[in-house]
């Protein structure tokens, strides 16, 4: 009888080892199966605001910056950081493959679109013409032969150089590394004729800065794409794009859009297409 008892107790001992050994190989395969997160980086300059800028405390915000990270939220396959750096060198970087995804109030230009890939609209956002309220300039054909500036690297130093090209009177213009603020106190001041420019930036500064003597020409009806996009390398991850677009589509469709837009915007510029 204790022999029996012996051999049923060896025999009960090693069923749990198995029966352990079996649980512990089963349990490995779930921690490999844990899901990998690629990571982003979200390029920006920082500015123009109300798109990208620091709080006084130090912190990155604005609209694009905002929409990233409500994108970035929503993605549990992806996680996002931001980088800030200067504008020339967020598409440099893009260029590159440094950064995925940049995040700076993009406009689209044609000959952009030949290098980088734009996402889904983000807002509606109008090129304008910053004048004084006497001025002799009603219309895009107006600059010609009058005076401005630019920055380096974006649609609107690219968008006076193509008139020029064809222009009976070239515009006198030089870049700058002046903040818009200044830029349309030059404006305000005579020193400069006009500003090209996108609505939402021209028409905050105004208010903000109290330049009364200055108004805005919508010239949408004669330029191009009115709307603003994030931009992606031309090698970019199709799945990752694809990703990007059906999230600004879905926030485009259950409001999203327009209620960060109202709060970071001032109003409702939710994109039309």
């Amino acid at each position: 009888m204790k022999k029996s008892t012996a051999i049923l107790t060896g025999v009960l001992a090693l069923a749990a080892v198995s029966l352990l050994a079996a649980c512990t190989s089963q349990a490995k395969p779930a921690t490999s199966q844990k899901k990998q997160v690629t990571e982003i980086t979200v390029g920006t300059a920082g500015m123009p605001k109300p798109f990208s800028y620091k709080t006084a405390d130090g912190k990155l915000t604005g609209y694009d910056i905002e929409l990233a990270k409500k994108i970035d939220a929503a993605l549990p396959d992806y996680s996002f950081k931001f980088e800030v750096t200067e504008f020339p060198t967020v598409l440099a970087n893009l260029d590159t493959g440094r950064f995925q995804l940049a995040a700076n109030n993009f406009g689209y230009k044609a000959e952009r679109a030949e290098k980088y890939i734009y996402s889904e609209p983000i807002a509606r956002n109008p090129s304008v013409l910053v004048v004084k309220k006497d001025s002799s300039i009603k219309q895009w054909a107006d600059i010609a032969g009058k005076k401005t500036t630019a920055e380096t690297g974006t649609t609107y130093g690219n968008s006076l150089e193509e008139f020029n090209k064809t222009a009976a009177k070239a515009v006198s213009f030089a870049y700058t590394e002046a903040d818009l603020t200044t830029q349309l106190q030059q404006v305000a001041d005579g020193q400069l004729d006009f500003k090209l420019q996108d609505l939402v930036s021209a028409t905050q500064i105004i208010k903000a800065a109290d330049l009364k003597e200055l108004k805005v020409i919508d010239i949408s009806d004669e330029r191009d794409n009115p709307n603003s996009h994030f931009l992606f390398p031309k090698d970019a991850d199709q799945k990752f794009v694809k990703a990007v677009n059906q999230q600004i589509e879905k926030f485009k469709a259950d409001g999203t859009l327009k209620a960060l837009s109202e709060k970071e915007l001032g109003g409702d510029f939710t994109p039309s297409k």
